[in-house]
């Protein structure tokens, strides 16, 4: 399918869209490619500022920021945490379905072990000393998620620098 029908059929539905998959699947799209259709299609500098307007509509705005809510961080449904993103590029040497993007966790409301209410910053002034390989499986497993969310919404995923 020609790609410029896929945006004009994304801009119909609603884009982002946590249906992406079975957009893609109705229109016999492949979904690995695009990032790199993107920027065949629309150009590097276009395709971008695409990537950009999208994490912006995934955000409630910063400042200079685009911050995202991830839900369901720890498996409550009331549970999530801020993704903040600083900055997005595009670097094909280093990815081609991802962008890149500098970031730092913000707000968050999770629950511990126990089913607690907690904050990210209480559970890390509790890590022991053994336990920092734990700890740093649990902020992986956080970037893991806020990567899904997005790109089961955009269509492209992001790489952390």
């Amino acid at each position: 399918m020609e790609f410029k029908k896929v945006l004009k059929v994304l801009a119909r539905e609603g884009y982002p869209n946590p249906n992406l998959d079975r957009i893609f699947d109705a229109l016999d799209y492949n979904g690995e490619n695009f990032l790199i259709d993107l920027i065949e299609n629309l150009g590097y500098n276009e395709a971008e500022e695409f990537t950009r307007k999208a994490l912006g509509k995934l955000s409630k705005q910063g400042q200079n920021d685009y911050i995202i809510r991830i839900p369901k961080i720890t498996g409550y449904p009331d549970a999530w945490i801020d993704l903040i993103i600083h900055n997005v590029w595009i670097d094909l040497d280093e990815s081609e379905n991802d962008v890149m993007v500098n970031y730092s966790l913000g707000d968050n409301k999770i629950y511990d072990d126990e089913g607690n209410e907690t904050t990210l910053e209480e559970l890390e002034a509790n890590v022991d000393m053994g336990d920092w390989n734990e700890w740093d499986d649990f902020k992986d497993w956080i970037k893991s998620a806020a990567y899904d969310y997005i790109s089961t919404r955009c269509g492209f995923s992001i790489w952390y620098q």
